[in-house]
């Protein structure tokens, strides 16, 4: 189908049309069909906007942030839950402070995703949201900022090692799983110390880990 007939669909008054219009355009992943899905990404229907957020996040422009900010902001959380997505396609340090708020989301996925996007956007301000999610009473906020601190490398590591000290053995071995991707002499010894951890899960993860280096 050609891009006009998809731009021209946008305008249905089928929302399922326009949905699908919107989720062709971004996998034509062409720049200039950039204004067409910022403006679906304010369809009344959600699930346009879901469609509409998923194509931008396959199309990352810096010209994209005003509707994404809208998109982390919205009521339904399906929506948010994509705008987290395109925030992190982004890969914009700028971007932490609009993801923060969301750390406290009232849908888990929201906040989960949130937490991932972070580690992907990087700089010293997620770096400082994801240590004080590490330090929050519930396991799987923990669990989350060991996550997504695996995708922030290198600065994350001290982090990580303290992770592998945590109580709950989910997070203990989400860290050594993040610290497996990170090549420092820092990580390596970190892991080599999870090898010594009471729960066999940890123990086998972080000698895979070890292994393959």
């Amino acid at each position: 189908m050609q891009t006009d007939e998809l731009r021209a669909r946008l305008r249905d008054p089928d929302w399922t049309v326009r949905q699908a219009a919107a989720e062709a355009l971004g996998r034509a992943r062409d720049p200039a069909v950039l204004e067409d899905l910022l403006a679906a990404a304010a369809d009344e229907n959600a699930w346009v906007r879901c469609a509409a957020l998923e194509a931008l996040a396959l199309l990352p422009d810096p010209r994209s942030w005003p509707v994404l900010r809208r998109g982390l902001q919205d009521a339904d959380w399906n929506v948010r839950l994509r705008a987290v997505g395109a925030v992190a396609a982004l890969a914009d340090p700028a971007g932490a402070a609009d993801l923060v708020p969301l750390l406290e989301d009232p849908s888990e996925l929201v906040a989960a995703a949130a937490a991932d996007a972070l580690g992907t956007v990087g700089g010293a301000p997620a770096l400082a949201a994801l240590e004080r999610l590490a330090d929050t009473p519930r396991w799987q906020s923990r669990e989350w900022a060991a996550l997504a601190l695996g995708h922030l490398g290198v600065p994350g590591v001290a982090l990580l090692a303290r992770l592998l000290r945590d109580p709950k053995f989910h997070v203990r071995r989400r860290a050594a799983e993040a610290l497996a991707r990170i090549a420092s002499p820092e990580a390596k010894r970190a892991l080599a110390g999870a090898l010594q951890d009471r729960d066999w899960r940890v123990r086998e993860t972080a000698r895979d880990a070890l292994r393959e280096r």
